[in-house]
């Protein structure tokens, strides 16, 4: 395994992805080296993990090709998790996401993995987490997180990133649907995508729309008009991305803790059950935890993220 780990801190990309592949393994043959390689996964402060959801056919996988080669030719080095789909039968990810992203694709200093949503209540987990962790142990300091855009439940979303930035369609009235989502809740940055379609009165009524209903909310998100296919825009999603990181860079830190005692919960619930995870906490039996810990590897690897901030 420490050869494994070396190789992924010397930038292998080959074995980076072996080491996802190994994270997002349900395999019992598996575990005890999927337990091995968390042991070496460390919190890291001077990335930047930016989420990207949106109604499926808005352009996601496009954006990201060209947000994150912005990011490139600015000198950073880029990684992608593109949750996907996952085939009925195999549960393997499907590979449309990356081959939308031939910017990225060829570039040493960019890595796209799609990774499949294996038919989860939701597609974002705490492996999601640990692949972003594997991602930054090789070097990449920008980290672009696409879903598979199916509403409310990619709400997880935010609780493995700093920014998230919401997809909206330029040519329809989505604005009731993405309210009842809540996604307008947590969006930091909504890109109105495929605007080349729109005049500048049509783009002008599309933003008041979306700022009335941010103003539900009280929410100050930034709202920009973009063309993934065209480039337009993507510099301004970039100064935006820098200006959130420059606002909000001393709390990022408590919010990735924050995020790592919610994924602390969502595993203890997992374990004992939604019930029986309330009766635990009423009687206050640390014993029956300590027990959990033992068993649980999930547990013990949080609590480890959670010491070393």
């Amino acid at each position: 395994m420490k050869n494994l780990v070396d190789k992924i801190k010397k930038k292998d990309k080959v074995s980076l992805a072996k080491g996802i592949t190994l994270i997002e393994s349900e395999k019992k043959s598996d575990l005890k080296y999927k337990i091995e390689l968390l042991n070496y996964l460390k919190s890291v402060n001077n990335t930047i993990r930016i989420g990207v959801t949106g109604p499926p056919g808005i352009g996601k996988s496009t954006f990201i090709n060209q947000i994150g080669y912005y990011f490139l030719k600015k000198k950073h080095r880029v990684a992608v998790i593109a949750v996907d789909p996952s085939s009925a039968s195999s549960k393997g990810s499907i590979l449309g996401d990356k081959m939308r992203m031939h910017l990225l694709n060829n570039n040493k200093n960019a890595f796209v993995r799609p990774s499949p949503s294996k038919n989860k209540n939701s597609a974002i987990d705490f492996e999601t987490l640990c692949s972003i962790n594997l991602c930054e142990l090789a070097e990449f300091d920008v980290i672009l997180i696409e879903t598979v855009g199916s509403g409310q439940l990619e709400y997880n979303i935010s609780k493995i990133t700093d920014l998230l930035i919401y997809l909206d369609i330029a040519n329809t009235g989505d604005e009731i649907q993405a309210m009842k989502k809540g996604i307008m809740e947590i969006a930091d940055i909504i890109a109105i995508n495929k605007s080349d379609i729109l005049d500048k009165n049509e783009i002008t009524t599309k933003k008041n729309a979306l700022k009335n209903i941010l103003n539900i909310y009280e929410r100050n998100t930034k709202i920009v008009a973009t063309s993934s296919t065209q480039g337009t825009g993507i510099d301004t999603i970039y100064d935006a991305i820098l200006d959130f990181f420059q606002v909000n860079k001393n709390k990022i830190l408590s919010n990735r803790k924050d995020q790592m005692i919610y994924w602390l919960e969502f595993e203890l619930k997992i374990n004992f059950g939604n019930k029986n995870y309330e009766k635990l906490l009423l009687n206050n039996n640390h014993l029956k935890f300590l027990n959990s810990f033992k068993v649980n590897p999930q547990i013990h690897k949080i609590l480890e993220y959670i010491s070393s901030f």
